[in-house]
């Protein structure tokens, strides 16, 4: 599809405050696009908007937490007042959770992560459909490396990024009759805050990218944004970084047979031998405490 011009676009940007969300909202101004900063951190997100506000582009930040539908609902409603019409959306908001086997795990920790990244990008869908449908835009969320490999330690958050490639790719479809467009972004590890504290620091997955760095060590946070970009430019219906995921991605049944091999990775299996007999009810996430603390302070970061 040929390449659009985003001068004078207005984009949405979640979890926009920190890492990929970051750069993407700066690079989107670059092309002179509007940008809506959306993150649940106020102090993150005004920075990121005065930072990139000038001449060439207006920018706004909106606090708001994603997995709250009623506040995401009303923001997308303050944005077309505020910037003009809402053409395209980044779905990026996401975190990253415990890091531990399912059976070892905090499971409220696991289902805010499925909150998070798979609901709050569901949520972000919803409200923002009803302004892309009106101008033909596009909506592009961000899924991961993760939503087509296993995740061993990771499980949640491979889970949640599977959702939302499934999500994105069934909108594709969904949306052809509109003049509307949708697609997935899938990155490996990224140069965050995300991936170098919460997924590589003291984890297992740590101790594992030590061995094999040339798979393991995190890209620079622009070629994520650069592939975002490109991706609201060309309505692309895949997107990818670094370049090597894209080969994974076609390969990703083939490689599936190696999953065993990650068993015998330290870490990377459950430290419980014996069988559970009972379980603690778990109490559900829902909107009215989405921005209570997190079981864990790892679980915070934005992607």
């Amino acid at each position: 599809m040929r390449p659009r011009s985003l001068q004078g676009r207005v984009v949405v940007v979640t979890g926009a405050g920190n890492g990929i969300g970051r750069e993407t909202a700066r690079l989107l101004a670059q092309r002179g696009a509007r940008v809506a900063v959306l993150d649940r951190d106020p102090n993150a997100g005004d920075e990121v908007a005065a930072e990139i506000s000038g001449a060439v582009a207006q920018a706004l930040a909106y606090q708001v937490d994603v997995t709250d539908q009623a506040a995401m609902i009303e923001v997308m409603d303050r944005i077309a007042r505020d910037l003009g019409p809402v053409d395209s959306i980044v779905a990026n908001a996401g975190i990253a959770g415990p890091v531990s086997p399912l059976l070892d795990a905090d499971p409220a920790a696991v289902e805010r992560v499925l909150e998070v990244d798979l609901l709050g990008v569901w949520r972000t869908v919803y409200a923002s459909l009803p302004h892309v449908v009106r101008e033909q835009g596009h909506v592009l969320l961000v899924a991961s490396l993760a939503a087509a490999i296993a995740c061993p330690s990771i499980a949640g958050y491979g889970a949640a990024k599977a959702g939302v490639e499934s999500l994105g790719r069934s909108l594709r479809i969904e949306l052809t009759p509109t003049g509307a467009t949708a697609g997935v972004a899938y990155f490996g590890l990224i140069d965050t805050g995300l991936a170098r504290d919460d997924l590589l620091g003291g984890t297992p997955l740590g101790a594992l990218a030590t061995k094999v760095p040339w798979l393991l060590s995190p890209a620079p946070v622009t070629v994520a944004a650069e592939a975002i970009v490109g991706g609201l430019e060309c309505r692309s219906a895949r997107v990818w970084a670094p370049r090597w995921v894209g080969a994974a991605l076609v390969l990703r049944s083939a490689i599936a047979p190696f999953d065993i091999a990650l068993s015998r990775v330290p870490g990377l299996t459950s430290a419980t031998t014996t069988p559970v007999t009972s379980v603690a009810p778990v109490t559900p996430t829902t909107a009215a405490d989405a921005t209570a603390p997190a079981p864990s302070p790892q679980s915070w970061r934005t992607t």
